[in-house]
């Protein structure tokens, strides 16, 4: 049971960091295209 938790815990974390490199990406996709914009 301690190992599932551990496995499930690791694949949160994952899916954690994955949801932060979308949102940063994002983020950058969007001051790219407002700076196409200003421009």
């Amino acid at each position: 049971m301690n190992r599932n938790r551990g496995r499930v815990t690791g694949a949160a974390g994952q899916l954690q960091a994955l949801s932060r490199n979308i949102r940063f990406f994002n983020s950058g996709r969007n001051l790219s295209a407002s700076a196409a914009h200003s421009l």
